[in-house]
Formats: structure tokens, C-alpha cells, sequence
């Protein structure tokens, strides 16, 4: 086992270290193995993260779009793919985070489309929310502005 694992370490590394003179791509440090920040130009979770901080500030068209972009990026629970490393207990807290983000997004969403009028997207994102946090207490809330309220026949 531990000679197919350097082996597989050595071509890993001498295909992310191709063309970076002098460069560690999995650094050994600490006991651990890690891969070297500038190895990886683009990260989904950072440019969600970016995204929903971006929405912060806008109004309007513009704030559903930077969120709906945030929305996008977001493609299920952390790591939850992973066989060995998403089982973690040092996921499970990031993971929880970024859940509780997009549950917090889908719920401002749904309060940037009650705003603008577009009351079949403020209900499909509340009860997106619902879908992450079926808990949620903001997101009954939202849906509860939806539905009409009966008119009784009492006095």
C-alpha cells in the first residue's frame, strides 16, 4: 500500500508541477500532506462565498442576480462526494456553514422576489430553503406571506 501510494503521489506531482520551476505542489508538512494553495486557480465554495458578500450591498435586479449566481455555484453539500475525506469530522463544520449560507440565501432571495412582485419565485425559494432546513422558521414565515389568508364569514 505504501509504495503504490507514493507512486501515485510522484505522478501527481509531476503532473501538477509540470512547468513550475522548483515548485511542491503536495508539500509534506506537519505529518500531513497537503496540496499548496496556488496549485488550484478557481474554487466554487470562494466565489460562492464571494457571490453572496457581493449581493450584500445591491438592490434590486441586481442583488437577484448576484445571488442567483451565488445560487448556481452551489451544487450540494461539501464534500459529500468524497468517499474518505467527506466523512471528516473537520468537513462536517464547513459543511454545516456553507449549508446554513444557502439556506440564508434562498431565503433572502425569496424575500428580493416578494419585493419585486415575482411571487412564484419567492415561493419556489422558500420552499428551496425549506429543502435544505425543512426546520426553517424563516422560511414557513415567507411562505406564510404568500398564502392568501381565508376570509371567515364571522363577526
Amino acid at each position: 500500500g505504501d509504495l503504490a501510494f507514493h507512486r501515485t503521489l510522484g505522478g501527481l506531482r509531476s503532473v501538477l508541477d509540470h512547468g513550475r520551476e522548483g515548485a511542491d505542489s503536495i508539500p509534506f508538512e506537519s505529518g500531513r500532506y497537503r496540496l499548496a494553495p496556488d496549485v488550484v486557480a478557481w474554487s466554487d465554495v470562494q466565489s460562492f462565498e464571494e457571490r453572496l458578500s457581493s449581493a450584500i450591498g445591491l438592490d434590486g435586479p441586481e442583488a437577484i442576480e448576484a445571488l442567483e449566481e451565488a445560487r448556481r455555484l452551489y451544487r450540494g453539500d461539501l464534500f459529500d462526494d468524497c468517499p474518505f475525506y467527506g466523512d471528516s469530522a473537520l468537513v462536517e463544520e464547513r459543511r454545516s456553514y456553507l449549508r446554513g449560507l444557502f439556506e440564508d440565501l434562498l431565503i433572502e432571495l425569496g424575500e428580493r422576489h416578494l419585493d419585486a412582485g415575482d411571487r412564484a419565485e419567492a415561493a419556489a425559494s422558500y420552499r428551496a430553503a425549506l429543502g435544505v432546513n425543512a426546520n426553517s422558521q424563516r422560511a414557513r414565515r415567507g411562505l406564510e406571506l404568500l398564502v392568501p389568508r381565508a376570509k371567515t364569514g364571522a363577526t
